[in-house]
């Protein structure tokens, strides 16, 4: 096949763990997203490929010798079958792996393309040809797993220092490191080797003095990189560096009543790493107890509830006070509002007596004219019609007509006039009387609030405070909180600083730690090797001697550790400034804008280990502190994703494509976008397979990705068929 990477095309399978039917999945050349809920067979399609490529699965332990649990309870042949086809340049390898249940082992088919077929062991020897990748390179390169995460998620050091060992590929000498302390057989059968074959002995020996030598000064180098001058590595500079740490943890303590245990110096270079433990203890109880107080003092509460308090207290007396003056001013027109009912009564019946006596001038008006009327149609009458005494006709009529047009004219307008100015006043009453029912309800209204208000204010305050002196009261408590406040924030700025000081302060002292062991180590074995050159008989007593033997096997174990460091460090430099690249992408960290991660040694059961530390550095002041303690477990999980994409592109090998299982724990909507991103750049050179039972992230990366550039299978699963594709798109 040619130099291109291989990319996945097509599986089918059936009988394999979730997936009981046959099942036909074509993958889409840059991206393929598996969208489905939990217990739908997405992890099965993922390990489905693992198991082709490998013939096992990483984080499935077996249940019983012949590992069954692989094949499907309910297939009715009761066996696994899984074939995988890979393609570059248009040539296609098929992969197929066979299981039957109760069998130990699976059966392996290679098909390559110019016709070779290779079956049992030499297919597994063809696979690895053809992938240029072992298992453990397989979990670092291409199949980021979600236990992977999980690894560099939790606060526990040691899980998280297994997590980093694995991906940077120095897992198997941790193994190694984890026998040579667990059990002495091993190397007692390698030490009984070597007397049969002293110069072998003198040969590997003179070899591990060669590499404590080359640890040794690798741990100068970093010394002296930190300020440290080979005079200053002594053990009674380990003693007052750690004597500085206790003095300063405990000073702290006491600041904040934090209840530490007591400190006590190391006695010796094997010491330090349980002191370590203990001031990284010391510091989290300090931090915790901290935290518990400014919860207990909780001011930004506080002042919220007072400003509430003096918002509502202002808000409700402006509402009394408007309708005080809107009082006021119904009082200047109509003086005692509580008459205003009987205001409106006497109104009433003034005007019923002006409607009475307009009917009784009426009555009058009509007769006066019905009589005018008569005589001015009479010429001659001369006696009244009514009684018939003599009348003087024509004086009569000038009276009348001067009565009609006078006095009567003058009571008619007089008395509707009146009725007039009662009917408005009514009018006018009924308005006031509304209006005053309506204060009256609002004054009551805002009366009962006033009382709430008060009584809430007043349990704000350590004592109670007139009604009017309340405002002014709760603006001091106000200015008290926001000054109490600011003596928080103040008071953990310098805790803060002070722990930078003290890890600042534990960072030497191990360092310096650190080169003594390696320096003992070295100094002991070059006395060793110069011996064994001069004479033969102490190198035998030191192989056949228990104690020697116990020196041996910590010499061996250097010598691991040295490579295991060395491998580590050389990973961390190749891939530091990718992951900080991707950790700026994905965590995009408001003030801890950069990350790095260096390789220390530990010394664990007299074994020395790698011991990650994982610190964001802040550019605008140049603070620099350890991730676990100031980023959230989604800021942390960006972290592992920025790891583990920056490694895809370190190793060498032939797959062409990467697998991210449920890479959004913990991830909120934006840092999901920020992962998106990264993907969709990086599937035009490098296929992307995600399973995932995040919608929200389903739906970002159909969003995100260029139309044709990825394809969505969505997946469902029942007890009688397994795991099915129910939908496709993209």
């Amino acid at each position: 096949m040619s130099a291109q990477k291989l990319r996945l095309v097509r599986l089918r399978a059936e009988g394999f763990r979730g997936i009981c039917d046959p099942i036909d999945i074509d993958f889409h050349r840059q991206a393929t997203v598996l969208s489905a809920p939990n217990g739908s067979g997405k992890t099965s399609i993922l390990g489905a490929i693992e198991w082709a490529l490998f013939g096992e699965l990483r984080y499935q332990p077996k249940e019983n010798s012949t590992n069954d649990e692989l094949v499907n309870i309910r297939h009715r042949a009761q066996s696994a079958t899984v074939t995988i086809d890979l393609e570059n340049d248009n040539d296609i390898a098929s992969i197929t792996r066979f299981k039957k249940a109760g069998k130990r082992a699976a059966e392996a088919i290679v098909q390559l393309p110019n016709g070779e077929e290779y079956v049992g062991a030499e297919a597994n020897t063809a696979l690895f040809r053809l992938l240029g990748l072992t298992f453990e390179d397989f979990y670092r390169a291409v199949y980021l797993h979600q236990e992977s995460i999980r690894g560099l998620l939790t606060d526990d050091p040691r899980v998280r220092n297994e997590a980093l060992d694995r991906l940077f590929g120095v897992e198997k000498l941790r193994d190694m490191l984890k026998a040579l302390s667990g059990s002495t057989k091993p190397v007692r059968d390698a030490l009984d080797r070597l007397e049969k074959s002293k110069s072998t002995a003198v040969a590997r020996l003179t070899g591990a003095v060669g590499q404590v030598e080359e640890q040794r000064q690798r741990a100068l180098d970093d010394a002296k990189k930190k300020g440290l001058s080979e005079a200053d590595l002594t053990f009674a500079a380990v003693a007052q560096l750690a004597s500085q740490v206790i003095e300063r943890l405990e000073t702290l303590a006491a600041s904040i009543d934090a209840p530490i245990k007591d400190q006590s110096e190391p006695d010796d270079t094997d010491g330090v790493d349980s002191f370590s433990r203990r001031v990284t203890e010391a510091i989290k109880v300090i931090r915790q107890t901290a935290s518990n107080a400014a919860i207990a003092a909780n001011t930004s509460k506080k002042i919220a509830a007072v400003d509430e308090a003096l918002s509502t207290l202002r808000r409700v007396a402006a509402l009394l006070d408007g309708v005080d003056k809107s009082v006021a001013e119904l009082q200047q027109g109509f003086d005692n509002l509580d008459t205003l009912d009987e205001q409106k009564a006497t109104a009433e019946a003034a005007v019923q007596q002006f409607r009475e006596a307009q009917e009784k001038l009426g009555i009058s008006e009509r007769i006066f004219q019905d009589t005018l009327t008569y005589l001015q149609a009479s010429v001659d009458e001369s006696n009244c019609p009514a009684c018939g005494q003599e009348i003087e006709r024509d004086a009569l009529i000038v009276r009348l007509e001067t009565h009609l047009s006078g006095d009567l004219r003058t009571e008619m307008e007089a008395a509707h006039k009146s009725k007039m100015e009662q009917q408005r006043r009514i009018g006018d009453l009924d308005a006031a009387i509304t209006k005053w029912s309506r204060l009256r309800n609002e004054r009551q209204q805002y009366g009962e609030e006033m009382e709430k208000a008060r009584t809430e204010a007043r349990a704000l305050l350590p004592t109670d405070i007139a009604d009017d002196h309340l405002i002014d009261t709760l603006e001091t408590q106000k200015e008290k909180l926001f000054q109490q406040a600011s003596t928080v924030d103040t008071e953990r700025n310098k805790r803060d600083e002070e722990i930078d000081a003290i890890q600042s302060l534990m960072g030497r002292l191990r360092e310096i730690a650190r080169f003594l062991e390696l320096d003992a180590n070295y100094q002991e074995a070059s006395s060793r090797l110069g011996k064994d050159d001069e004479d033969s008989s102490i190198a035998k007593q030191q192989i056949e001697s228990l104690s020697r033997l116990e020196n041996g096997i910590r010499t061996i174990a250097d010598v691991v550790t040295a490579e295991a460091s060395t491998r580590a460090r050389d990973a961390v430099e190749s891939a530091q400034v990718d992951i900080a690249k991707l950790y700026k992408k994905l965590c995009n960290h408001p003030y801890f804008d950069d990350i790095e991660i260096s390789v220390e040694s530990q010394l664990v059961s007299g074994i020395e280990r790698n011991n990650y530390f994982i610190r964001t550095h802040a550019s605008a002041d140049n603070h620099q502190t350890l991730a676990s303690s100031h980023l959230s477990t989604a800021q942390m999980n960006c972290v592992a994703l920025s790891v583990y994409l920056a490694l895809t592109t370190q190793l060498q090998h032939n797959l062409g494509f990467v697998i991210l299982d449920d890479p959004s724990q913990n991830l909120d909507t934006e840092h999901k976008q920020a992962l998106v991103g990264i993907l969709c750049r990086l599937a035009p050179q490098l296929q992307v397979l995600v399973g995932t039972q995040d919608s929200e992230l389903d739906e970002l990366i159909g969003g995100a990705m260029v139309e044709g550039s990825f394809c969505r299978k969505r997946l469902s699963w029942a007890p009688s068929a397994g795991c099915t594709v129910i939908a496709e798109d993209g």
